[in-house]
């Protein structure tokens, strides 16, 4: 049988359903390797029908490798795909492309293939081939099915926006369920470049979204924030109102503060607005219902911190409208703080921004104030303000620019009290109203500050104008009241807290001043200013050394400063640093030579500070001091005419220059206009100086007691009663004047010294209780009082009165001294041990020679001492250094060194050189030099009769640990040589028996 055959029976059976017979004689043929087109579609057909789906494609696969042209293949794989048991779509589409191309096909067919072939392109996400042919997007079903792939289609780059819109026209949006129209929504919404936009597609799908639906109802919430934040109120007749109002099942915090805005319940919305910022649970978008209200009640710091919240990311038209109305808000808020940080930031706010127009008219109308003239502005701000009546804040630039073009103008104060009335939450309305009030009515323009104060609590322009305005009412308390009330709000506002000092200080209230400043330096360590006022505060409460580090940290930060370095100076000398108060004068000094300062008072504290030092100091470094003070008086009293500062100091220091020795005060260098030749001319001319100063202020109690003492000293220098009389009125006098029961207690006691000269014992007591009843711890008064007693041999109530003043000070060398001498008079063992402590305090002429004496017997009995026995005044190396620093001294030593006896004797013959002769052995005997007989003989030549050049023979050397020296530091005139003194023969026996002993001991 031919193959023809063979096919028209297997034809026959797939006719007659018989497809195993069918497939069985198919299988037969492909067994033999029969390749016919016919087998082959047979055998896809007869596979299909037994339910080998795959077989029968790959059996019309290759049907059409045989011969392409012949439809039946490419028709059997076409209904297979129809039937859904081929789903190859892209070799699908290769099968349609033929099918079109096949020749004699019925155009219905050719039709539904090209109509297929659109929505097998989709399948494929082929796009450009799908939309290439426009008469497909007027198939709603080829654009149902266009829109669902597109709008989860992320990775295509055509016009999506476009051809979406094209099929929403197309297709009936009813047959469209909820998820795709939300879908869309999103999609559109997000491609939206304006609001309009927005609006629109929501106007397209919103009815076939849910209103419960989250992203829906925060859409609507950002159109209603900047709706609000534009318009400042909230359009009742929106759709979006009246569509959120639908969506929200269950209120949140934004319907809430939304409703309270709708019905203009300001308090209820500021509550509810202080609620989510005390607990920090403001967010986008409530932020946005709150930015205008709190702009409305001027809490500009509030609306900064809100708007720096991150906006969530939103569609980017919303998230560009939202981000110019947040600009304006910070523009406005800016502005209204406006200070100098706050102003500089809206500069560059400005300036970093394309265009201003977005920024409040306010601020856009200060601008052009910089290009047009005040009158120009005036002009546009009164037609704004007749436009827009109901504006308070054209009112509020109107009136403002009237107060910078004349503040009288009515004009300015009629628009501030509209722009008051229409906006009661503006501070700057009340605050510009007491501006323009505060020359025509106090009271009126401190009321309307206190306002604008109570709105804005922070605003420094404010307060800074009350505290002006409640200074000239001189309404002390209320200033301070508003001045702690401010500083608490603001903490660290350094002007508050300076003028909160100040004020304080003024008051008195050195303790809540010093409290001020010092938490200003804490703000700020660099006010120099405020360092010098925490000074004087501390200097005020008697904090000295505290004012001393202020003053100190002031000089630090400006090293020029004159206040400073003058109070620094001051307190060094009431704390006794005096050597630093010197080196302060001095610098300053310098400043005042060079011209760069006329602070010529440094010249009194110069020579104020050299005389306390040289009152304070022994006598060798006294005498250095008071040569300094007579070198620099001059100018003191040149640079400072009509000052008597000078004139007390220079009597001061006359009168302690005249205590001392008149060999001694010949090398005083005077100023040569005082032409000073005795010791009676330096206290003449101190008393003429002391009566400069009384003349000047004759109720000063200070200079009668001055001139008091120097009159006392006259009469006791010249043994001259004839000016009794005078002295102790002048004593007199001070008491009288004086109110300080202290001071007075010292005056009665100098009074005591004066009337001791006319030898009334009792009237001396007199005076001496009665200083003690003034003051009982006036330890000179007990002094004297006991040396009273002691004097009239009343040992008992001179001993309670020394052992009072010694309680009262125990330092005094002189009371310790007058005790050891009692203790000797009663030979108590104590004696030596209080003539000790006496010298460990200060030595004095009568506690020197009674404790050699007793060191000297110790020495001669042989008793065993112990380091604290002896007293080291100065180390060896102190001694030489001061004693060669005299010149005579120096040569002295030369010559023994040299062995040079002519060159001795010509210095210790001259009469000119006083050369104190038990000075210069005791140096020999201190310092181990070898003094020859020849040497010893100029001495003896020297001072014939001075018995301690026997003492010593030749060469003799003393023992280290044995020998005992001191330095009398006093020139000893011829009437009062050594060798009379008893105590000096004492020592010279004692010094010669202990020279025997080493002798009796070298001979052993």
């Amino acid at each position: 049988m031919g193959t023809k055959a063979v096919l028209k029976t297997i034809r026959q059976h797939i006719d007659a359903k018989e497809f195993n017979k069918a497939m069985g004689i198919i299988e037969d043929l492909l067994k033999q390797d029969v390749s016919d087109y016919l087998l082959f579609v047979f055998a896809a057909v007869t596979s299909v029908e037994i339910g080998n789906d795959c077989e029968a494609v790959s059996y019309y696969k290759k049907a059409i490798k045989l011969d392409a042209e012949k439809p039946l293949a490419w028709q059997g794989l076409y209904k297979l795909y129809e039937q859904g048991k081929y789903v190859d779509l892209e070799h699908i589409l290769i099968v349609i492309q033929n099918l079109i191309c096949i020749p004699g096909i019925a155009p219905e067919k050719i039709s539904a293939y090209k109509r297929e072939l659109g929505f097998i392109l989709l399948k494929l996400k082929k796009f450009d081939e799908a939309f290439s042919i426009s008469d497909r997007l007027d198939d709603a079903d080829f654009c149902y099915e266009a829109l669902k792939m597109l709008l989860f289609t992320d990775d295509w780059d055509g016009d999506r926006k476009k051809l979406i819109k094209q099929f929403l026209i197309k297709i009936d949006s009813g047959k469209l369920d909820s998820k795709i129209h939300r879908k869309c929504a999103i999609l559109r919404c997000s491609w939206a470049e304006t609001l309009e936009e927005i609006r629109d597609v929501l106007n397209w799908h919103v009815r076939y979204i849910s209103l419960d639906d989250e992203w829906l109802t925060n859409l609507l919430r950002y159109f209603v924030i900047i709706s609000y934040l534009e318009r400042r109120q909230v359009d009742h007749s929106s759709d979006v109102i009246s569509m959120l109002r639908n969506a929200v099942e269950k209120e949140t915090e934004f319907e809430l503060l939304l409703e309270h805005v709708e019905k203009t319940e300001m308090s209820l919305s500021i509550k509810n607005i202080d609620e989510n910022l005390k607990n920090d649970t403001c967010k986008w978008p409530y932020i946005g219902l709150a930015v205008p209200l709190l702009l409305f009640q001027e809490r500009y710091e509030q609306v900064l911190i809100l708007l720096d919240v991150e906006i969530p990311n939103i569609h980017p038209a919303i998230t560009k409208a939202l981000s110019e109305e947040i600009f304006r808000a910070r523009c406005e808020a800016l502005y209204g703080i406006h200070n100098d940080n706050t102003l500089l930031q809206l500069h560059l706010l400005l300036n970093d921004n394309s265009s201003t127009k977005q920024a409040p008219r306010n601020i856009r109308l200060e601008n052009s104030q910089s290009k047009e003239s005040l009158q120009e502005a005036r002009l546009l701000a009164e037609n704004a303000a007749k436009s827009n009546p109901k504006s308070w804040q054209w009112h509020l630039v109107l009136g403002e620019i009237c107060l910078l073009l004349n503040t009288e103008d009515s004009v300015a104060t009629s628009a501030l009290v509209k722009a008051a009335k229409l906006n009661p939450y503006s501070s700057k309305a009340f605050f510009l109203l007491g501006s323009s009030l505060k020359t025509k009515n106090r009271t009126k323009a401190i009321a309307c500050l206190e306002r604008a104060a109570k709105i804005r609590p922070h605003d420094t322009k404010v307060a800074k104008l009350i505290d002006e305005l409640l200074s000239l009412e001189g309404r002390n308390e209320d200033l301070l009241k508003h001045l702690v009330r401010y500083s608490k709000m603001v903490p660290k506002d350094l002007w508050a807290r300076k003028r909160l000092a100040l004020l304080e200080l003024q008051n008195g209230n050195l303790d809540a001043a010093i409290d001020q400043m010092q938490r200003i330096v804490t703000l700020d360590k660099t006010d120099v200013g405020i360092w010098t006022a925490l000074g004087d505060a501390y200097k005020k409460r008697g904090n000295y050394q505290s004012a001393i580090k202020a003053f100190k940290e002031a000089i630090n930060l400006e090293s020029d400063n004159k206040t400073a370095e003058i109070q620094f100076i001051q307190m060094c000398q009431v704390t006794g640093q005096l050597e630093e108060a010197i080196e302060h004068s001095l610098k300053l000094i310098k400043y005042v030579e060079s011209g760069q300062s006329d602070t010529n008072c440094v010249y009194l504290l110069y020579v104020e500070s050299i005389l306390k030092l040289a009152q304070k100091s022994v006598y060798s470094l006294q005498f250095d001091l008071l040569n300094r003070f007579f070198g620099s008086i001059e100018k003191a009293f040149d640079r400072n005419p009509g000052f008597v500062l000078p004139f007390k100091f220079a009597a001061d220091a006359l009168l302690l220059a005249s205590r001392y020795h008149v060999d001694t005060f010949q090398h005083f260098e005077f100023p040569k206009t005082w032409k000073m030749e005795s010791v009676l001319d330096a206290i003449e001319l101190a008393i003429h100086y002391y009566c400069l100063v009384i003349k000047a202020h004759p109720n000063c109690a200070s200079a009668w007691d001055d001139l008091g003492i120097a009159l006392l000293r006259k009469c006791q220098l010249m043994k001259d009663n004839s000016g009794y009389a005078n002295l102790v009125e002048c004593f007199k006098r001070a008491i009288k004047l004086c109110s300080s029961k202290t001071v007075k207690s010292i005056y009665w006691t100098n009074l005591s010294e004066a009337v001791g000269l006319s030898g009334n014992a009792l009237t001396v007591q007199h005076c001496l209780i009665r200083a003690l009843q003034l003051n009982a711890r006036n330890d000179n008064a007990w002094f004297l009082l006991g040396l009273l007693y002691l004097k009239f041999s009343q040992h008992n109530l001179a001993r309670q009165a020394l052992n009072m003043a010694q309680k009262i000070n125990p330092e005094s060398a002189e009371v310790w001294c007058v005790l050891a001498t009692m203790a000797e008079a009663e030979n108590h063992y104590d004696t030596m041990d209080l003539y000790r402590h006496s010298l460990t305090l200060r030595p004095t002429e009568l506690a020197v020679k009674k404790y050699t004496y007793y060191l000297m017997k110790i020495l001669a009995e042989g008793k065993q001492s112990d380091d604290a026995t002896m007293f080291d005044f100065e180390s060896v190396h102190e001694i030489i250094e001061k004693l060669l620093k005299c010149s005579i001294y120096e040569q002295l030593f030369s010559a023994l060194e040299r062995n040079d006896i002519e060159q001795f004797r010509a210095i210790s013959m001259d009469v000119k050189n006083k050369i104190q002769i038990p000075l210069f052995i005791a140096a020999v005997l201190c310092f181990q030099k070898k003094l020859n007989d020849d040497f010893v003989n100029v001495l003896r030549d020297v001072r014939p009769r001075h018995q301690i050049v026997l003492v010593y023979s030749t060469g003799n050397q003393c023992d280290e640990n044995d020998e005992f020296s001191y330095n009398i530091n006093e020139e000893l005139g011829n009437e009062t040589i050594v060798r009379y003194d008893n105590m000096s023969k004492r020592l010279c026996s004692l010094l010669a028996l202990r020279v025997e002993q080493y002798r009796a001991v070298g001979h052993i």
